[in-house]
């Protein structure tokens, strides 16, 4: 759809007086060498922004930034509006306090595509459970699909950007998260899901062998309890519980039909950057939120207000950009 001459004008105008005072910024700081790690992330953060990277870093990129430095770079972006929302909406990254390190995340189309089929299944099976009636009905169409929004950790300054999120409605951030990897990134995984399973129940499947064949038995098995801190689970399902469930096989499918489509989708020179059959996939499920720090004051309605007020984000296959 075309927008008019004006409205288009009024939205290129109010960016380009923000971008100015960005640039000017960001150059007063690559002039302090003394913040020089804050200048790193930001640039790399532009370059993102102006369409850098993507074609020739196919990896994560990894920049070293202490806490306090890190602290700066997110007072900059709440305060140059035109970088921090685009930061914020399209960027994905992770930042470790412990190790001082802020990882960009260059996501493959493959890998974006299968986050968005399985979270589309995941919330495909949360729909049917919120169709019928009664706890377990209601519980369900108070699950919403976040993305991949930002998890944040109490009393630290670490921040993960999972492959998809849900939360429960009365809860304050996500409590499920879904991480999606291939086999040679799998220390990574490790490391990630150790982060996200701190006080949490969580569990990693492996579920493509090397040759490409489903791992027998592999599934992704998913409880409607795990969508929701435990107070909330005692007083809202009372014990009714139910099951949400991937096989190995379907995961499988869904994997080659995503390489097959963005295969067909590449210029030849370009399909050997794509991942092989020969890769194996793990993903990891964790279950965030397993505390009870979350305010009661938010909570359920009965189950007719419950059912006029749903508000379950739709969940969308394409590819985010």
């Amino acid at each position: 759809m075309r927008r008019s001459t004006l409205s288009t004008m009024s939205l290129v105008a109010l960016p380009k007086s923000r971008s100015a005072k960005e640039d000017s910024a960001m150059d007063s700081l690559r002039r302090d060498i003394s913040k020089s790690n804050i200048y790193r992330v930001l640039a790399a953060f532009k370059d993102l922004q102006n369409g850098k990277f993507y074609q020739e870093t196919p990896s994560d990129v990894d920049l070293p930034i202490t806490v306090d430095e890190y602290k700066q770079v997110l007072h900059f972006l709440d305060k140059h509006r035109s970088l921090g929302g685009l930061v914020r909406d399209k960027i994905r990254y992770d930042y470790d306090q412990d190790d001082c390190i802020l990882t960009l995340r260059m996501l493959s189309g493959v890998h974006e595509r299968l986050c968005a089929v399985i979270t589309k299944e995941i919330g495909r099976q949360l729909d049917a459970i919120g169709t019928g009636s009664g706890r377990q009905a209601t519980f369900a169409r108070r699950v919403e699909d976040m993305r991949s929004t930002s998890i944040k950790f109490p009393g630290r300054a670490d921040s993960c950007s999972p492959d998809a999120s849900f939360k429960y409605r009365p809860a304050k951030q996500a409590n499920f998260v879904l991480e999606v990897s291939y086999s040679e990134m799998q220390l990574n995984l490790y490391k990630k899901a150790d982060k996200y399973m701190r006080n949490s129940k969580g569990l990693m499947q492996e579920f493509r062998n090397s040759d490409g064949d489903p791992i027998d038995h592999a599934k992704l098995t998913l409880h409607l309890s795990d969508f929701a801190p435990t107070k909330f689970v005692k007083k809202h399902l009372q014990g009714e519980d139910a099951d949400i469930i991937i096989t190995g096989k379907a995961l499988c499918d869904m994997l080659n039909a995503v390489e097959r489509t963005v295969a067909g989708e590449l210029d030849t020179d370009d399909e050997a950057s794509l991942p092989s059959d020969d890769d194996e996939m793990e993903c990891t499920s964790s279950f965030n939120g397993r505390n009870d720090d979350d305010d009661d004051t938010d909570d359920m309605e009965d189950d007719s207000a419950s059912e006029s007020q749903d508000s379950r984000t739709p969940e969308r296959a394409d590819e985010q950009t």
